[in-house]
């Protein structure tokens, strides 16, 4: 009965939470430089093609695109979102679910290639509706 009563993370996990925050932190500083990097990549790629702009990341892994001069008549992100998945399967998530409508969430945790090849695959898509 205890046990769906009360919650707790068990001790191992709390010895192992330690160990991360008290442990060498030359894995985060590689981690942010890395995820940098993709930032400025992925602004250099959105900026290279016209009708999409690119919010800034404050911090996350994840920009939104603003789609909102891509988007044709009538069409909102998550129809946007399924035409690209399905034309170019580039996935990005429409930022409606966020409360941002006529954007999409794009996740830098991707490779520099992959990332590359999808904004490759964005322009490609946004030139065939043009």
């Amino acid at each position: 009965m205890q046990s769906h009563q009360t919650s707790n993370a068990t001790a191992v996990s709390q010895y192992a939470a330690l160990a991360a925050i008290d442990g060498p932190q030359d894995c985060v500083d590689q981690l942010v430089s890395l995820l940098e990097k993709r930032r400025d990549l992925v602004m250099d790629c959105a900026a290279a093609i016209d009708r999409v702009d690119v919010l800034r990341p404050q911090g996350a892994f994840y920009a939104f695109l603003d789609l909102r001069a891509s988007l044709q008549p009538g069409e909102d992100d998550a129809a946007f979102c399924g035409a690209l998945l399905d034309a170019e399967h580039v996935a990005l998530v429409p930022g409606s679910a966020f409360g941002a409508p006529g954007h999409a969430r794009l996740s830098m945790a991707a490779s520099e290639a992959h990332l590359r090849e999808g904004f490759k695959r964005l322009a490609r898509f946004l030139d065939a509706r043009s």
